[in-house]
């Protein structure tokens, strides 16, 4: 099933061009409703910069028919970004300490936060989703890491904690440094049990490392048989399956 829709019902640019909604000045339930006459899916990007309001997201679900699915961008704490300090869940907050560094516009940086606070990020965020799960309607949820987020062994253990933080929910990654791809893309891989959502130059990468990988095992596998061959062993007929990476974006 191919599902069309885009980044935010409320873009400020679609909204402004005046050439999808009937009015540029409506109600946020009217634009919502609105949208999901036209679109079966779209990207919520408002929860990078606060975790959103549980009423809030029963809003959403109740403002959507049945079908329809939000794909959820996570926390900018939980993508290495630094959060905005109005944002902070007060949970958050008291885990801070009493005076953390904050980044040129006033965002309270990343590595200020203990593990203990990127726990709590993670409980009420998972906590803010429930109503679109138990409405059907919770597609994956994107962590678009911060560019400066490099590749580092500490952090393949914490790409392969996502599922486990968010119980029940698909986890969808993308990656903005490029020292994953193509470097440590057998690690970054193994690490995730994860959709990846690659940006397309990356994506092309990736897709070469596959079929060069591919091409090696055929080639073993056609050494194989020819030994066999060789060695009078019987062949039951019949064919050998190489098994290929999953390629987001790929048919299936």
């Amino acid at each position: 099933m191919v599902r069309v829709g885009i980044c935010s019902w409320a873009d400020p640019a679609l909204i402004k061009s005046g050439a999808f909604y009937p009015k540029k000045s409506m109600s946020a339930e009217a634009r919502l409703r609105f949208y999901a006459r036209h679109f079966d899916v779209v990207e919520v990007n408002a929860s990078y910069y606060a975790i959103p309001d549980v009423l809030t997201v029963r809003r959403w679900a109740e403002r959507t028919p049945p079908g329809f699915i939000f794909h959820v961008k996570a926390w900018s704490l939980m993508t290495g970004h630094h959060p905005r300090a109005q944002a902070l869940p007060a949970d958050v907050q008291a885990l801070l300490p009493s005076r953390p560094r904050r980044s040129a516009r006033g965002e309270v940086l990343a590595d200020e936060f203990p593990g203990e606070a990127l726990d709590a990020s993670f409980r009420l965020f998972r906590a803010a989703l429930d109503p679109l799960e138990s409405a059907g309607k919770l597609g994956y949820v994107l962590f678009q890491f911060a560019p400066w987020v490099h590749f580092e062994p500490r952090r393949l253990d914490y790409l392969a904690s996502l599922p486990d933080r968010l119980p029940g929910c698909t986890v969808a990654v993308e990656f903005r440094h490029r020292s994953w791809f193509p470097d440590h893309a057998d690690e970054t891989l193994s690490a995730l049990r994860a959709a990846l959502v690659l940006l397309l130059g990356i994506a092309l990468l990736v897709a070469l490392l596959i079929a060069l990988r591919v091409g090696r095992d055929h080639r073993a596998d056609k050494k194989d048989a020819g030994r066999t061959r060789d060695s009078d062993e019987i062949h039951d007929g019949s064919s050998t399956s190489v098994r290929q990476p999953y390629v987001p974006g790929s048919a299936g």
